[in-house]
């Protein structure tokens, strides 16, 4: 039938054949959970955590085998299909004086360096850094790092990072631009010493910004959070030019709101950056978001804002995170996906510049106040996310989780509810998010594509996020793209000939799926294009009053 008879949606498929069970629910747990041979009950094993590779490095800042609190990292190699337990590091020298060892972690292929920021190396909680390098498969500490100007609590390595032969470090408890304004300090690589090159701290430092709480290094370019400066927070870009670190300015976003703390994690990759935000309020609660932006020449603009969806105050969503080309990992220690306050991991992957949910991860035996989510790393199709508290080997003894295999999204997302997009009654989102109109729960709808557009697999699913929980969810396909047509809450983008997919109820996070054998069903042949949308019933406060609205659109061409 045509689009413009679209309205009888409301009651089609409602006697369709029950649905097929779901092959994806938008949650994912681990392909293998990751503990140390000796861990005791506070060592907070999961505290950091980071992958590259085949090699995986674990973070256990308050263990105690070299001295009380001294701390530790766990070093796993991949065999197969399973990560084993190689090596635990450990500082060498004065173990008296060490501390905290294992708190952030940056992995730079057969390079390692670790954050102590509990590191009494010039004064109480002064902090230092430590080089580890691989030679002949074994780990050997190289160097050991601290700043000139570090003084008792400023605790320097809080944050590292690691790009080549330049590390950065932060102490955002530094007092020369004003009490805990804090700083970042670079040091180079030359032969096999390293040697103090910079001192960075913003031209607007001020008392309380905690500046160098989160650092990230790229190809010469530096960002440093500051999620006390002002009344949102920022982070701050530096640019290397010679041996110089030139202040590109602060990076605020585009739409303050309050009870922010932007900058409270960053992460840079491939002309990309990622800031989280562990108070954002965007969502009209507290319940954190991230922030991506892309550089184009010397300047960097806001690219997309997501968030975690469904949630509830508090949720430290962007407390964590992490970025890998077109993958983005969030974590969200007190997340709500599997229990209230149990924690989770959120994986993003960008199509042009939306990005899309792939999966919540979540750990299997989901515990409340482990802080799962607290540390999370990506690479590729690996993610992994610690959880310090969990209290598997006694309280506080952590643990970390391995998630392997997430696909890559299909597609042409488009149709989005931003404000300026035509939203029926002004309810559109500050910002597109590849999310349709906003709803009753706050957000958009969007849907996403899993499998591939193989006619003769038939594998294809689409899974349509955020939705109103409980509530039925209809599958569309047309053969044409139309322009955003006000429909219900939300905009009607998919016409033509219009195919549908039977009735869905959304789950308690507002997912629904549909797929595999949707290329049967639909009758279409490899070289056709479709286009896709998810109508839901939205009955409770829809902001229009119509009771439905329409995910974002997603455009497929099929293949043999």
């Amino acid at each position: 039938m045509k689009a413009k008879e679209l309205p009888a949606l409301a009651v089609l498929g409602m006697g369709l054949s029950p649905p097929p069970p779901l092959a994806f629910d938008g949650t994912q747990t681990e392909t293998q959970r990751l503990v140390a041979a000796d861990v005791r009950s506070t060592d907070e094993f999961g505290s950091a955590v980071d992958v590259d590779g085949d090699v995986l490095v674990i973070g256990a800042p308050s263990d105690d085998d070299v001295a009380f609190g001294a701390g530790a990292v766990y070093v796993f190699g991949r065999r197969g299909s399973l990560w084993v337990e190689e090596a635990k590091l450990t500082a060498a020298g004065d173990a008296a004086s060490v501390g905290g060892f294992g708190a952030a972690l940056d992995l730079d292929g057969e390079a390692l360096l670790v954050g102590a920021p509990r590191d009494r190396a010039r004064g109480f909680e002064s902090g230092a850094a430590y080089v580890f390098v691989r030679v002949g498969g074994v780990w050997q500490e190289q160097s050991r790092l601290v700043a000139s100007d570090t003084a008792a609590r400023d605790l320097f390595g809080w944050s590292v990072a690691l790009d080549g032969g330049v590390a950065a470090i932060g102490a955002f408890l530094h007092d020369s631009a004003g009490e805990d304004a804090g700083g970042a300090h670079v040091f180079e690589r030359v032969g096999t010493s390293w040697f103090e090159r910079a001192k960075v701290v913003p031209a607007g430092a001020a008392a309380g910004d905690h500046f160098g709480i989160a650092v990230a290094l790229d190809g010469g370019l530096l960002v440093a959070g500051a999620p006390g400066h002002g009344r949102a927070g920022a982070a701050y870009g530096f640019r290397r030019d010679g041996r110089a670190w030139v202040e590109e300015g602060a990076l605020v976003p585009d739409f303050e709101r309050p009870a922010r703390s932007f900058g409270s994690a960053v992460a840079l990759s491939e002309g990309r950056l990622a800031v989280g935000d562990r108070d954002d309020s965007g969502a009209e609660t507290r319940t954190g978001a991230a922030y991506v932006f892309v550089r184009r020449g010397t300047a960097w603009s806001q690219e997309a804002v997501v968030r975690p969806g469904l949630a509830d105050n508090d949720d430290v969503f962007g407390g964590s995170i992490d970025l890998d080309g077109g993958r983005l990992v969030v974590g969200s220690m007190l997340g709500d996906a599997a229990l209230r306050d149990a924690g989770a991991a959120y994986v993003y992957a960008r199509r042009g510049t939306t990005w899309g949910r792939l999966a919540t991860s979540m750990a299997s035996d989901a515990t409340r106040n482990v802080l799962f989510g607290a540390a999370v790393a990506v690479d590729g199709g690996r993610v992994v996310v610690g959880a310090p508290w969990h209290g598997h080997a006694g309280s506080l003894a952590g643990a970390a989780y391995a998630f392997d295999g997430f696909p890559t999204p299909l597609g042409v997302p488009y149709c989005f509810g931003g404000w300026f997009a035509g939203c029926p009654c002004l309810n559109g989102l500050a910002e597109g998010n590849g999310m349709g109109c906003r709803s009753s729960t706050g957000l958009g709808a969007e849907l996403l594509a899993r499998g591939s557009t193989s006619v003769a697999a038939d594998d294809l699913t689409l899974l349509a996020c955020f939705l109103a929980p409980g509530e039925p969810a209809l599958l569309i396909a047309g053969d044409e793209s139309v322009g955003a047509r006000p429909f219900g809450d939300g905009l009607l983008c998919a016409g033509g000939v219009i195919a549908r997919f039977g009735t869905r109820r959304a789950g308690p996070g507002g997912d629904a799926l549909w797929g595999p054998g949707l290329a049967r069903l639909g009758a279409w042949s490899a070289g056709e294009t479709r286009f896709f949308q998810a109508w839901y019933r939205d009955p409770q406060a829809s902001p229009c009053g119509s009771s439905f609205n329409l995910s974002s659109a997603l455009e497929l061409a099929s293949t043999p």
